[in-house]
């Protein structure tokens, strides 16, 4: 695998490396380089006596006392990025009295930048179709926001795996003491180590907490758009019964015109004034029977 090497003078230089040449040069274990090697490896921040592996995503890493090398998994311009801003930086000082810490720094910054700028990004994005939704509840706007729900969840996910990978090390007496016996062994290492963790970890639980709100306003969007359908459904209902009573007074109304209607001699049959008194009689009917049909409703509070 494609390996980028820097030491604590700034020299650079690349290789490929497989696990065996890991083994040889640093002497791993070879289940220990899982992390860097797999592609589906959860979060890892793995000490071991001479070295730190470190899966975070887009930094895949091995790190010494003296020599970080970072593994290419596929072409990443953010690990590119990483990279240059990292040779940088070393280039700046005259020198770094710890390299592994300075190292191990640059790395728990960087991805803590990238999940802060993500979890920015996923709340700009969520209020924008919040607020889309409540102006126009439209199905394209609830796509958008089951997309958001996903984006969410996996977010979530990820940072929590991240949050366990530190606090594991930083809690675990056995984990923490190799992560120290990896720097250069000066008397404030231990502070420092930990005070790295302790920063990382705290902006980790930062965006939780962000990431945690988000999902109260998508359960609260959820409400209301199940009380924006429930009320929608009521209103069909209401309608579908107001015009199912008037279908029920016409078809009263339609019983007397048949009596009428029928081939029977009544003696009115030629009359136009029986005509005149009995579509002003069917026409009361039909007003008196809608009155009381839709009080009768208010009062039950159907409609």
């Amino acid at each position: 695998m494609k390996t980028t090497i820097v030491d604590a003078k700034g020299k650079i230089e690349e290789k490929n490396l497989n696990r065996k040449d890991f083994v040889d040069l640093l002497n791993l274990n070879v289940r220990d380089l899982r992390p860097v090697f797999s592609v589906l490896q959860v979060s890892t921040i793995l000490p071991r006596s001479r070295a730190v592996i470190i899966n975070l995503g887009f930094i895949k890493a091995v790190l010494t006392a003296d020599k970080s090398f970072f593994l290419h998994q596929h072409q990443s311009e953010t690990l590119e990025n990483f990279l240059k801003s990292f040779e940088e930086r070393i280039s700046s000082r005259e020198k770094i009295d710890d390299f592994f810490l300075f190292a191990l720094e640059q790395i728990l910054e960087a991805k803590a930048r990238q999940m802060n700028k993500k979890v920015a990004t996923l709340d700009e994005s969520l209020r924008k179709v919040l607020h889309d939704i409540q102006r126009n509840f439209s199905g394209n706007n609830l796509e958008k926001m089951l997309y958001l729900k996903k984006r969410v969840s996996k977010l979530e996910t990820r940072l929590k795996e991240i949050h366990s990978a530190a606090k594991e090390v930083l809690e675990d007496e056995q984990n923490f003491f190799e992560l120290v016996s990896v720097s250069a062994g000066e008397n404030n290492a231990r502070l420092e180590i930990e005070s790295i963790l302790e920063n990382f970890i705290e902006q980790i639980e930062d965006n939780i907490g962000h990431i945690f709100r988000a999902k109260e306003d998508l359960d609260d969007t959820d409400q209301y758009i199940n009380l924006k359908l429930s009320s929608q459904r009521t209103t069909v209902v209401q309608i579908d019964l107001v015009a199912t009573l008037f279908a029920l007074i016409f078809s009263f109304l339609a019983v007397i015109v048949g009596l009428y209607g029928v081939n029977l001699k009544n003696g009115y049959e030629n009359s136009s004034w029986a005509f005149y008194i009995l579509s002003l009689i069917l026409i009361i009917i039909f007003i008196i029977s809608s009155v009381l049909f839709v009080t009768f409703l208010k009062r039950k509070k159907i409609i």
